[in-house]
């Protein structure tokens, strides 16, 4: 796993900008679902966040954010590759 403030290998999919690992990123409603009472950290996972505030695509297989992803050339998919568990995988904008 990334430690705070390393650069992804991959820049933003959305705009270009490099990607920096960040705790706390991204709010994910499924794990708020899944704790009992772990309080607001718990409905956050962390990920590569850009400077324009885009975050890192989830992986389809496992749910990180521990991915690196670029978008077709119509901006229609994202090509995602998981850093925790190896999936490659092409998943909609």
């Amino acid at each position: 796993m990334p430690r705070l403030g390393d650069i992804s290998t991959r820049p933003c999919a959305d705009c270009g900008e490099s990607m920096y690992w960040t705790e706390a990123a991204v709010r994910h409603p499924d794990l708020l679902a899944r704790t009992s009472g772990g309080g607001s950290d718990a409905a956050f996972v962390d990920a590569y966040r850009c400077a324009n505030g885009h975050t890192s695509k989830e992986c389809p297989l496992c749910g990180s954010y521990d991915t690196a992803a670029w978008a077709d050339s119509e901006a229609r998919h994202y090509h995602v590759i998981c850093a925790a568990c190896g999936n490659d995988s092409v998943v909609q904008a």
